[in-house]
């Protein structure tokens, strides 16, 4: 059975966020980038992988 990491990390900038899970790929293969919007109420208004790092290939 594969591990799963319940890990994440919050950035104010995407670009902050792809700098990040790239350094956490080291550690983490498979670690991604996602960027969540949400609206005034808290409601989800939209989701978006920007990357994804060290994956299987």
């Amino acid at each position: 059975m594969q591990k799963r990491y319940r890990h994440f990390s919050l950035s104010p900038m995407s670009s902050s966020a792809l700098k990040r899970a790239e350094a956490m790929a080291v550690r983490m293969p498979g670690t991604a980038a996602i960027q969540i919007v949400a609206d005034e109420t808290g409601e989800l208004e939209s989701a978006m992988i920007l990357d994804q790092y060290g994956g299987r290939g």
